[in-house]
């Protein structure tokens, strides 16, 4: 077992990871970032196209005070208002720091930023460079880390938080690149490990956004909040496989058509048509794919042909990747469907980013509780930026103040042995793929965009049988450590059973249609005032439900 000893260690390396390593590591604390693909790769920071912020002088009338307000609205009464206070007021501050450390940001002939608008946003707020804002950010952030000696550990996938009476005092990791255990002695941990797009068969995240932070977290006994509000990007190419989740953000300018020839939206949303809000999208699609009005890939078609030119140019780099792959998006309809895109509950932290358990904190798409029941467009990027420099400059100040813990080896070397009797599994009746497979369809068709009882209780049955699949008929394969594609899958599968079952809970008891949930057998909207906060505890490896009355917090 190798043993890495450091003031700080953050997991993940999306914007929340890497702002977070850079203020830790800029207040003279030593810094390991560790992720368990390629360092800023496997995080949904490179595909985001703009960050929301209200920059002073910029749009007259339009005031950090107002985009906080929208964010309010946005999030149905379950939004904290004092993270949403910190996230829209430090806003500017934060585009500073990232124009210092090199970031560009397209602006106008007059100097002035380009803003695009937003639905849900009062003015228009969303900077961008190009349409690879967020590749941009990532690379100037990985840049900069670099140069200040922060340190990285990629292809580590850490299994377990080392916990104790005095809190969080480190991790324990598999090193699949070099086959090796590995102790992570830390005074503090940042969890910045992103969202668990893998829930469903079509995400927009990459592979590795499996919920481990959820799972670490929870286990490490920290609550989680809010997680039955899921957002998803509702138009998506679906075919060719090589692009399947990619996003098609030009789909506010294209039309939507079934198979029938039908541009559908006339129905769902004769007003604002393919510019309605993502949740309404959502919905609309896969009414129409629930009723087999599909092309031959299980999709919609969408027909982006006949644009001003301007608007194209606006989408070049999305035409050109999609030209690489045989897909012309001026003259071919494409199909598309909604993918899992932003898992808007979390974690539950505080204005410092703090768990509740001493030493752990946590930052971007792994948190609850900014972006309450539907998340603005542009605020996840902000988000992480915002909360990634607060999670690095408070595990700062903790690591400072408590550095006499000592990790649990014996904790430690259990969990090592656990995973090493995985790895000698050899074969059995199935594999972890499969396994994630089938929760993959489950969480699709009963535990996604539309639910009901009836689906929600059927998939906590079925979700249970699959628990006991993993655990008494899943094989792995017997090759050690090394790259074992196979451990890996069984320990995310493992982990996404948890989270999916927590989800049924949580949706279950959630009685209403809010934000991104929506229950077709409760279709009627609760008022904000009537906004109950739904967490979730883990108690012998099972979630727990309690609800917590946001009345009067939230005005």
């Amino acid at each position: 077992m190798i043993t890495e000893v450091t003031d700080i260690l953050v997991i993940g390396t999306g914007s929340a990871g890497y702002c977070s390593a850079i203020e830790a590591a800029r207040r003279g604390r030593s810094v390991l970032l560790a992720d368990k693909g390629l360092a800023g790769k496997s995080g949904c920071t490179v595909t985001a196209e703009q960050i929301a912020a209200v920059i002073p002088g910029m749009i007259r009338g339009d005031s950090a005070e107002i985009h906080y307000r929208d964010t309010l609205e946005a999030g149905k009464g379950l939004s904290d208002p004092a993270l949403v206070r910190i996230m829209t007021e430090e806003a500017h501050r934060c585009i500073e720091k990232l124009e210092r450390l090199g970031a560009l940001f397209t602006r106008n002939r007059d100097g002035k930023y380009a803003l695009d608008p937003m639905n849900g946003h009062s003015y228009p707020r969303s900077l961008y460079y190009k349409d690879i804002t967020g590749k941009m950010i990532i690379d100037t952030l990985k840049a900069e880390a670099e140069r200040i000696g922060v340190g990285v550990m990629e292809d580590v996938q850490i299994i377990s938080l080392i916990t104790g009476d005095n809190g969080v005092s480190g991790a324990v990791g598999l090193n699949f690149r070099y086959a090796q255990p590995v102790l992570i002695r830390a005074r503090a941990v940042v969890l910045a490990s992103g969202g668990a797009g893998e829930l469903f068969p079509l995400s927009t995240n990459p592979v590795q956004s499996t919920g481990d932070g959820l799972i670490l977290a929870l286990k490490a006994g920290a609550v989680v909040r809010d997680i039955e509000f899921y957002q998803f990007y509702p138009v998506c190419l679906v075919y060719p496989k090589t692009l399947s989740g990619f996003v098609l953000g030009i789909s506010q300018f294209g039309r939507l058509y079934n198979s029938r020839g039908e541009r559908f939206m006339e129905k769902h949303d004769p007003v604002r048509m393919e510019s309605a809000t993502r949740d309404i999208l959502s919905q609309a699609i896969f009414r129409e794919i629930r009723e087999g009005q599909v092309g031959p890939h299980g999709g919609v078609y969408l027909d982006a042909t006949g644009l001003n030119e301007e608007i194209y140019e606006e989408y070049s780099d999305a035409i050109s990747i999609t030209r690489k792959h045989g897909i012309d998006l001026k003259i071919d309809r494409v199909e598309v469907r909604p993918a899992g895109h932003y898992a808007i509950g979390g974690i539950k932290i505080n204005e410092k980013t703090e768990t509740g358990v001493p030493g752990l904190f946590s930052a971007g798409e792994v948190t609850g509780g900014i972006h309450g029941a539907n998340r603005l467009g542009n605020n996840s990027m902000l988000d992480t930026v915002v909360f990634g420099m607060r999670a690095g400059r408070f595990a700062a100040e903790y690591a400072a103040e408590n550095g006499g813990k000592k990790a649990d080896m014996e904790q430690a070397i259990g969990e090592i042995k656990r995973v090493k009797t995985l790895s000698e599994r050899g074969v059995r009746k199935y594999a972890p793929w499969q396994i994630k497979k089938r929760l993959q369809k489950i969480m699709d068709e009963k535990v996604g965009i539309i639910k009901s009882k009836d689906q929600l209780v059927s998939a906590g049955r079925e979700l249970k049988t699959l628990e006991d699949q993993l655990r008494e008929e899943t094989g792995v394969s017997a090759r050690g450590f090394f790259f074992n594609r196979s451990l890996r899958d069984y320990l995310e599968t493992a982990n996404l059973l948890i989270l999916a079952r927590a989800i049924v809970l949580a949706s279950l008891e959630r009685e209403e249609s809010r934000g991104a949930h929506f229950r077709e057998d409760y279709p009627d909207v609760v008022g904000d005032e009537e906004a109950v906060s739904l967490e979730i505890t883990l108690e012998g490896g099972d979630p727990v439900l309690q609800k917590r009355a946001l009345s009067g917090e939230t005005q």
